[in-house]
């Protein structure tokens, strides 16, 4: 997946460019223009659970309803950045929803969980792990998923 330079990114892993600037890996995106752009790469930023959007010409309140239940105003025209974590449900997206959906699956990662859930759904993250492994080249486990996978 191409970066657009447009959109917020999130760092995969900490960037030092020529001029010893760093920009760390963290939870929160950098938005558009924070990071350089000869370092959107996919090897170190993704875009994956990033949401950038502008909001309508009406006053907007967003209310968290988190544990911190915060309130935050914006003005007309404000852009906000979203964390929101897309979920896919591992039982019933394609085969190739799911290659494209988690970084390091390859064809025959992906047939073979096709495979076990046919046989039966996976009910929980480590079913998914005990049936259906991570590959090592990939240096991730399913936990690494678990806010973002359904059953």
């Amino acid at each position: 997946m191409a970066i657009d330079p447009n959109q917020p990114v999130r760092v995969k892993k900490t960037i030092v460019t020529e001029g010893a600037n760093v920009y760390p890996a963290r939870e929160n995106p950098y938005l558009p223009g924070e990071i350089p752009k000869q370092y959107l790469i996919s090897e170190f930023c993704t875009q994956k659970g990033v949401q950038f959007r502008q909001l309508p010409d009406a006053l907007q309140t967003i209310n968290q309803t988190q544990s911190d239940q915060a309130t935050i105003s914006l003005k007309p025209g404000e852009l906000v950045v979203t964390d929101a974590v897309p979920k896919l449900n591992i039982n019933f997206a394609s085969p190739a929803k799911i290659a494209d959906f988690i970084d390091g699956l390859g064809p025959k990662t992906v047939e073979k969980l096709d495979a076990c859930r046919q046989e039966e759904p996976f009910k929980s993250i480590e079913d998914l792990e005990a049936r259906c492994p991570m590959p090592k080249a990939s240096g991730k486990s399913w936990d690494t998923y678990k806010d973002a996978i359904e059953f």
